[in-house]
C-alpha cells in the first residue's frame, strides 16, 4: 500500500487492517456500518485496528490520529462519521487523542466508488482544508478511512496536513483494496 504514495507525497508509514474483497464478510461489515447504522461495527474494528497499530513498530511514532471528514450534509444524513468511529476504536485501545475538526471537507463530492485513479483525484483534489495548523506543528499525524482504493482522498487530505509546519502523516485504513 505505500507504493500508492511513492513519489506522489511523503508519508511515514502506510497500511491497512484488511484486504477488501467484493462478496466478502469485510465488504458486509463495512456496508453495514457505513449504510446500515452499525455504528457498533465500526467501533469494533478501529479497535481492532487499534490492537494491530499496537504491535507494530511505529506505533510509539505518533501523536494523534485525524479521521478523514465527511461532508456536514452526508454526516448529517449518516448520523455519524464511519472514520470518525474507526477512530475512537483506535484511540480507545492506543490513548491516542482524536481530533475531529483539524480537516474539513469543504465541498459535497459525488461516491468514489464507481470513479477511475484520474477521476477519484479530480473528485476529491480540492474539497479538504486544514483548521488550526499551528496545533499540529511537529506532531506525526495518524490518517484514518475506512476504504483505500486509489489513495486520492487520502492524498489529498494529507496535503493540506503536511502544510503544517514539522507535520508528519502515516496512513491507516480498514482495509485496502484495488478494485
Amino acid at each position: 500500500m505505500e507504493k500508492l504514495f511513492w513519489g506522489r507525497m511523503p508519508v511515514e508509514h502506510a497500511a491497512a487492517a484488511y484486504f477488501f474483497g467484493k462478496h466478502s464478510r469485510l465488504q458486509h461489515l463495512i456496508h453495514a456500518f457505513k449504510y446500515q447504522e452499525r455504528r457498533d461495527i465500526a467501533l469494533f474494528l478501529g479497535r481492532q485496528m487499534g490492537l494491530m497499530l499496537k504491535e507494530s513498530k511505529w506505533l510509539n511514532d505518533i501523536h494523534i490520529v485525524i479521521p478523514v471528514p465527511l461532508f456536514k450534509t452526508r454526516e448529517r444524513k449518516r448520523g455519524y462519521n464511519q472514520a470518525g468511529l474507526l477512530g475512537e476504536g483506535i484511540c480507545g485501545v492506543t490513548g491516542f487523542p482524536l481530533v475531529k475538526d483539524a480537516l474539513v471537507r469543504s465541498t459535497f463530492t459525488e461516491t468514489q466508488t464507481h470513479k477511475g485513479r484520474g477521476d477519484r483525484w479530480e473528485n476529491v483534489g480540492k474539497v479538504f482544508s486544514a483548521h488550526a495548523l499551528e496545533r499540529l506543528h511537529g506532531r506525526h499525524i495518524l490518517l484514518v478511512d475506512d476504504v483505500l482504493t486509489t489513495g486520492a482522498t487520502m492524498e489529498a487530505c494529507a496535503r493540506r496536513l503536511l502544510e503544517g509546519e514539522g507535520v508528519k502523516v502515516s496512513v491507516f485504513c480498514l482495509a485496502y483494496t484495488n478494485l
